[in-house]
């Protein structure tokens, strides 16, 4: 199925499950499966876009895209989360290698562009201005070092979003938002319009922690969506 043209700048912003067959919803960029459901897609899912989320770690790659590489569906986003707060660098460079093995069995598309690789790195909030530890921005290095995509968890601590925000952009690494309850911020979680409009504001020279807790601040621009959107790519719901 062929992508209907955008009409809105939010059109196929949102990567969330698949409650019924039809037509996808033009806001909607891929439907969002776990590994464990790959062998029971059926013809109705045919050239559907998909985002695969990994449950469990690394070694799980390789199968889950030869599962999905028989399927009908197409994988264009690829997630996993990282659990060890110690060693991120290494756990992220062990993903990218399995995702390489996957290209070497020829399960996988070579081009980053047609399959994104989504990491979440772990929460890990510490006092305020504090920043985030070493271990975590040594994980973001890898990160942007295999041009790979940061997923932003969004139900957790402010600061911590901020500072990933920051970081990200630092290293000139692409963001979707994660783990979101909705579109606009709420008591102990940020919305994804929210979190864009902290993108667009460190961006700008601005903080994203103000506008990342300020519900006004969700009510976002057309052109300040289109202009931010290279830098956070989709919401992933669910």
């Amino acid at each position: 199925m062929s992508d209907a043209p955008r009409t809105s700048p939010w059109d196929g912003f949102e990567h969330r499950r698949r409650t019924a067959p039809g037509p996808r919803p033009a806001e909607v960029g891929a439907w969002l499966v776990t590994d464990a459901d790959l062998p029971d897609l059926d013809a109705g899912w045919a050239d559907e876009p998909l985002h695969v989320r990994v449950d469990r770690g690394a070694g799980d790659v390789s199968p889950a895209l030869a599962w999905a590489a028989r399927g009908p569906a197409t994988p264009r986003w690829l997630g996993l989360a990282l659990r060890d707060e110690i060693d991120t660098d290494v756990n992220v460079r062990r993903v990218v290698a399995a995702l390489d093995d996957a290209r070497a069995q020829g399960v996988a598309p070579d081009d980053p562009d047609e399959l994104s690789l989504v990491l979440t790195l772990p929460s890990y909030p510490g006092p305020a201005g504090a920043g985030l530890p070493a271990a975590l921005l040594r994980g973001l290095d890898e990160i942007a070092a295999a041009e790979a995509v940061l997923a932003v968890p969004c139900d957790t601590d402010p600061r911590f979003v901020a500072d990933l925000v920051e970081a990200a952009l630092d290293r000139e690494v692409a963001m979707v938002a994660a783990r979101v309850d909705g579109p606009t911020s709420r008591q102990h979680a940020v919305g994804w319009r929210n979190l864009l409009a902290g993108v667009r504001a460190s961006l700008d020279g601005e903080p994203a922690e103000p506008v990342l807790v300020d519900p006004a601040a969700a009510e976002v621009d057309d052109d300040t969506v289109r202009r931010t959107r290279r830098w956070l790519r989709a919401a992933v719901v669910g």
